[in-house]
């Protein structure tokens, strides 16, 4: 059974990966978040860094192993991720001129 709970995290997580990879490069967005995200290649990076960070708690984290050393990175793979969540935030704001 914990095979297939990894199996399935990967795939979501190589999932938001390539929407991210294809947001940075196209500009393309998901139809659900196209009348939201002003700034399309700001919020593929966010994908990107929080594709990053959950891969990173969820493969490294805690529920890798038993040793209590992996809750830093659990931690950091979570700072990561909300961290991620702001950029994609940010880019549904309208570009601030000067």
């Amino acid at each position: 059974m914990y095979g297939v709970l990894v199996g399935a995290a990967a795939l979501v997580m190589a999932a938001v990966a390539a929407v991210g990879m294809v947001s940075v490069v196209t500009g393309w967005v998901p139809r659900w978040e196209r009348r939201k995200v002003r700034r399309p290649r700001l919020w593929g990076y966010g994908a990107l860094v929080s594709a990053v960070g959950m891969s990173v708690f969820v493969f490294l984290g805690p529920f890798d192993d038993t040793l209590s050393s992996r809750t830093v990175l659990a931690f950091a793979g979570l700072a990561v991720w909300v961290l991620g969540a702001a950029v994609q935030m940010m880019a549904r704001r309208p570009v601030r001129t000067a």
